[in-house]
């Protein structure tokens, strides 16, 4: 099984060795072929199995438009391996970060979560925004049910300069 891993270099030996510890869980029974490509390289155009890390997530974006879908697509973050088919392990722990009161990690997370949209393409995401942007104003432009037509015509005529 040949497996392409888009990684820094200081994070290949640790992808690799992560995943010859993990094989069975992977249902990797079979020897594993290992290719560390180079920014400068062509994509593959098929792969048993690619990971990518947070500084290559442009390239799994690129492997997802090339082969139609994220499958057999991985992360690597956080010291384990995400599936991009699946990101339920990546809410997981942004979660029990929430829960923790972790707020620089569950920003980080959040921050590899837009990028994976971003990267794949995604219609329906699952971040929280990047920025929230509040604007206090003493306009009003309530068009409120409750609100009397004189008081409405009042406010509009003040609002007119």
């Amino acid at each position: 099984m040949e497996i392409f891993v888009f990684a820094e270099e200081d994070s290949q030996n640790k992808i690799e060795s992560f995943i010859r510890n993990s094989q069975l869980f992977f249902g990797l029974g079979e020897p594993l072929c290992f290719r560390f490509p180079k920014k400068t390289d062509p994509l593959p155009e098929q792969y048993d199995r690619a990971v990518v890390d947070s500084a290559h997530l442009s390239t799994a974006g690129r492997l997802h438009a090339a082969t139609g879908g994220p499958e057999g697509l991985y992360l690597w973050a956080e010291g384990i391996l995400l599936s991009l088919e699946n990101p339920a392990l990546l809410d997981t722990l942004q979660q029990r970060a929430l829960a923790s009161k972790n707020w620089t990690r569950v920003k980080y997370i959040n921050h590899l979560k837009i990028e994976i949209n971003h990267a794949l393409k995604k219609t329906a995401l699952n971040a929280y925004p990047a920025y929230l942007q509040l604007e206090s104003t003493s306009f009003c432009n309530a068009q409120c049910i409750m609100r009397s037509e004189e008081h409405t015509s009042e406010l509009q005529s003040q609002q007119v300069i």
